[in-house]
């Protein structure tokens, strides 16, 4: 998995979406792939065929395929919610200190897929869509 999101790096860098009408930046940074990939800039937010800082096509997205839980996840493992559970509330309540094997200095790689279809040149969304 690590060595698909470095793949993905290389032709999508990092970029840091910045806040619409007051140009400040988010606190992340982030790619995106498949056809359209959302930004946000002064101009507000949207989803656009290519990178904001380059201008090349997102790279392709691979194809793999009401009660409350709570899962674990170790390090490398990864939790897919696809179909109806997609639209589940969820979120990380906690990142445990010195359990990755991935990243050294500890953290997390959150990865979240959407599929948009274009109308014109960017497809626009009025609000910011949900992590």
């Amino acid at each position: 998995m690590l060595a698909a999101v470095r793949a993905v790096l290389q032709t999508a860098p990092l970029f840091t979406p910045r806040i619409p009408k007051s140009g400040r930046p988010f606190s992340v940074r982030m790619p995106n792939c498949g056809p359209l990939g959302w930004v946000s800039d002064e101009g507000g937010y949207r989803y656009r065929p290519s990178h904001p800082e380059t201008s090349r096509p997102w790279p392709p997205r691979r194809n793999d395929p009401a009660r409350s839980i709570r899962i674990r996840l170790s390090s490398g493992e990864v939790l897919v919610l696809g179909g109806a559970s997609r639209l589940a509330f969820h979120g990380v309540d906690r990142i445990y200190p010195g359990t990755s094997s991935l990243l050294p200095e500890g953290g997390r790689i959150n990865l979240t897929l959407r599929r948009v279809k274009r109308s014109g040149p960017d497809l626009r969304t009025d609000e910011m869509p949900s992590a």
